[in-house]
């Protein structure tokens, strides 16, 4: 019986911390932000046990700054940060390019990602280009991690998946940097398709590396209070 009710606790702490990553990536909760347990606890239909559990995860991710005798803060993204989050990820997604490379170049997968991506281009103001965006990145960048068959890149890459998430709805609702990142996609697929190795991973690397900055700005918007 005891064993049972801590598998429903376990199971009520991993669906609320899906929530709370959600949140977090949705920007609903501002960095720097107070978060009260008893509050998402009521909104969210649970005890305050599996939201404190969640916000321990989400503290021990890197996600979430528990203080003493505090409440619980939403961390903060630094211009450093995001300059080393860039690096890893950059060194993550590149050994898994080389690594997945060779089955990728004339592949089904990345002429289906290529012909999704020039489609995407011609969106008219009426369709959710926003979404089909964030569609389109989170399938491109996985496409070669989840084709590298090396358990320890994706549990590398996996690691920084929320963050990489939180980068992507800001990049995605700024619709001058999701064009310029939708054609980047596209150059990189075209590469690929063509079996030019070296040009692919050079345009991946400039991808991953060309956007910090514009996401320094785009985040220190969210930063600032409405004036």
């Amino acid at each position: 019986m005891d064993s049972l009710k801590t598998k429903r606790v376990g199971d009520t702490s991993d669906i609320v911390l899906q929530k709370l990553l959600e949140a977090i990536v949705n920007r609903s909760f501002a960095p720097g932000e107070p978060i009260r347990e008893t509050q998402l606890a009521k909104d969210w239909g649970v005890s305050r046990t599996p939201v404190r559990e969640a916000v321990r995860s989400a503290a021990a991710m890197g996600l979430m700054e528990i203080r003493h005798n505090q409440r619980p803060l939403v961390k903060d993204f630094s211009q450093r940060d995001l300059v080393k989050l860039t690096d890893v990820r950059a060194v993550i997604e590149l050994l898994a390019f080389d690594s997945s490379i060779d089955m990728l170049v004339g592949s089904k997968k990345v002429k289906k990602l290529l012909d999704i991506s020039i489609k995407l281009q011609n969106f008219g103001p009426d369709d959710p280009f926003t979404e089909k965006a964030l569609e389109l990145d989170t399938n491109l960048h996985r496409l070669w991690v989840d084709s590298c068959e090396n358990q320890f890149i994706v549990l590398a890459f996996e690691s920084l998946w929320t963050f990489i998430r939180i980068l992507q709805r800001a990049a995605a609702n700024d619709l001058n940097r999701a064009v310029i990142a939708l054609s980047e996609h596209i150059a990189i697929l075209q590469a690929i398709h063509k079996g030019d190795i070296h040009a692919a991973r050079k345009l991946l690397d400039e991808h991953l590396r060309s956007s910090t900055p514009i996401l320094q700005e785009l985040l220190k918007e969210k930063k600032e209070p409405p004036k």
